[in-house]
């Protein structure tokens, strides 16, 4: 992956503002102690009908999952493939579930990931198992439950005003 300084630049900014807003431990949803990994990465986002490259720049990670910059939205419950390649140790290709997605700044979201499955990847090739594909849709995301009527919390005066 090819990153020009004003995208390092960008991904540097996005990466301060959310240091800033770190989550509080009662917060956080992890289940492992986290790591700051900051590198550009390529995930593979698994489809019924195969795996498509997406370029993220990693943030942090854990025994049970990573923390991302993407330009791409993915949605929860998404299948993606982690390429795992770290100097003078052995190449791991890991299923994950992506559990959290915001838009943060500038065309980027911070997205996060669940680790399911790990395997080594000793030819270092990124070749994602079939059945991870065959798998990728077994768990589709439920549509969201239809209203019970207005929410007060949410609605605007303007349209409390239109639905009297």
């Amino acid at each position: 992956m090819s990153i020009s300084q004003e995208q390092l630049a960008k991904i540097q900014g996005i990466f301060r503002e959310l240091d800033e807003h770190l989550q509080t431990p009662e917060s956080d949803n992890r289940r492992a102690p986290r790591i700051n990994v900051r590198t550009p990465m390529t995930v593979m986002l698994l489809t019924g009908a195969g795996a498509m490259p997406v370029e993220i720049f990693s943030r942090n990670l854990s025994v049970s999952g990573i923390g991302f910059v993407s330009k791409k939205m993915f949605n929860k419950e998404e299948r993606i493939a982690v390429c795992l390649r770290i100097p003078r140790l052995p190449s791991k290709l890991i299923l994950s579930r992506i559990t959290f997605g915001r838009y943060v700044n500038a065309g980027h979201y911070e997205m996060g990931a669940e680790f399911l499955e790990c395997i080594s990847d000793p030819k270092d090739k990124g070749t994602v198992p079939r059945q991870w594909l065959t798998t990728s849709y077994l768990h589709p995301v439920a549509p969201p439950a239809p209203a019970k009527g207005p929410d007060p919390v949410s609605q605007t005066p303007a349209a409390a005003a239109a639905a009297q």
